[in-house]
């Protein structure tokens, strides 16, 4: 138990001390607080309204030209629509004196309504800077207004039609945007502290051995308490970057993200990140890290140089990348008993069933046999683990083949 604390404790220092963990636990920091304040950033700007011009300060000219009085009351109608405009009624012939005007200011508008197939027709010439939003659609409901009255329409009906109707965006099926994006996050930040801090048991094994440091270390300590107490500190610094970076996340989203924020429409909501999903998503997670972290750590052994780190990790990355989308499969594969099998295999079920506990309702045996499952695969593969870092730790040579890892004996 000693050995296991002093290489957990030289572990823990040496991963604190390096400028990579500390640089991305900044980087981390710093995206999680951007991407909290983003919401009530949009939303301040979309609810400020804009600077009102003084009415005897008008910041741009629009010239209204309607010579056959196509739609009544147009030229007040851009009057209101356009507050920090000066409409003006123009006249078609001096549209390029419009255009040098424009030429200085850049906003110059002039609107012109002309008759096409027994209906208004509107022209817009607008400069560079000129904003002519929602000039149309004023003008259109303008004359629908006074076509409809100039047929016996009721001001109460115009009044109706001009109205705009409400509307809302509601959820349809199990799957929940809020859920959705929740476990993406969920998925690519396993995904990464899989891939990262497996890298760096496997990476930490080779060094030692190309540096000749592991002699010295295996005769002070047993290999399987140095695997132990590397992993348990890997595992120790990892968890607690991201308890770090979830707990700052929790406070960002609290203090930045605006109430009753929608991201298309939808509603943020957590409903499905009950506290017994948290529970099993944290399990899945934390064997699913130990069970990636031994099989990162044979391929340390497998190798005298970290020059030939890079292959012998293609096999267990390949399974953890295919592990990682198979949870997108999943969730495009509809109902079906291949949901549940992917939800068993252990090297799929951390990245499969955390996906599918956010998004749908799951049968309570599913979690519970694949955590079994996990753990009866954690066993196995740590024995075997133990068994092939004490053979090879100090084997030195070209790269070990899967074959001679087999005749190992476990």
């Amino acid at each position: 138990m000693n050995e296991i604390k002093t290489v957990f404790g030289f572990t823990v220092r040496s991963a604190v001390r390096k400028k990579p963990f500390k640089v991305t636990t900044i980087v981390l920091l710093a995206l999680i607080l951007i991407l909290c304040a983003l919401p009530s950033l949009l939303s301040s700007d979309a609810e400020t309204p804009p600077e009102e011009t003084p009415a005897d300060e008008k910041s741009y000219a629009c010239y209204y030209i309607d010579p056959k009085g196509l739609i009544p009351g147009g030229r007040e109608t851009l009057a209101a629509l356009l507050p920090d405009a000066e409409v003006l009624d123009g006249d078609i012939a001096r549209l390029d004196e419009y255009g040098l005007e424009c030429d200085d200011n850049g906003a110059t508008l002039v609107v012109e309504v002309v008759e096409r197939e027994g209906a208004p027709f509107i022209q817009l010439y607008q400069g560079a800077l000129s904003n002519p939003v929602g000039v149309v659609d004023a003008l259109k409901e303008r004359w629908v207004a006074a076509l409809l009255a100039e047929n016996g329409v009721s001001e109460d009906v115009i009044a109706l039609t001009a109205a705009g109707l409400g509307s809302a965006s509601l959820p349809l099926g199990t799957m929940r945007f809020s859920g959705f994006a929740a476990s993406i996050v969920v998925l690519m930040v396993m995904f990464f502290a899989i891939y990262f801090y497996g890298y760096s048991v496997a990476s930490s094994v080779a060094s030692e051995k190309s540096s000749r440091v592991m002699e010295t270390l295996v005769v002070s300590a047993k290999p399987r308490n140095i695997l132990a107490g590397k992993l348990l500190g890997t595992a120790f610094v990892g968890f607690a970057q991201l308890a770090v970076c979830a707990l700052f996340a929790v406070a960002c989203y609290t203090l930045l993200v605006p109430e009753g924020f929608t991201v298309a429409g939808m509603p943020l909501s957590f409903e499905t990140f009950t506290p017994l999903n948290a529970l099993l998503i944290l399990l899945l997670f934390v064997f699913g890290f130990f069970l990636y972290a031994l099989l990162y750590s044979i391929t340390g052994a497998m190798v005298s140089r970290t020059e030939d780190l890079g292959s012998a990790m293609a096999p267990v990355m390949t399974v953890n990348f295919v592990a990682f989308y198979s949870a997108y499969f999943v969730a495009l594969i509809g109902d079906g008993g291949l949901k549940d099998v992917f939800s068993l295999i252990p090297f799929t079920a951390p990245f499969v069933l955390p996906f599918r506990l956010l998004n749908e309702s799951v049968a309570w045996h599913v979690p519970v046999l694949a955590l079994l499952l996990l753990a009866a695969a954690f066993a196995l593969i740590a024995y075997a683990t133990m068994k092939i870092y004490s053979a090879s730790v100090l084997y030195y040579g070209q790269r070990l083949k899967i074959r001679d890892l087999i005749k190992i004996k476990l």
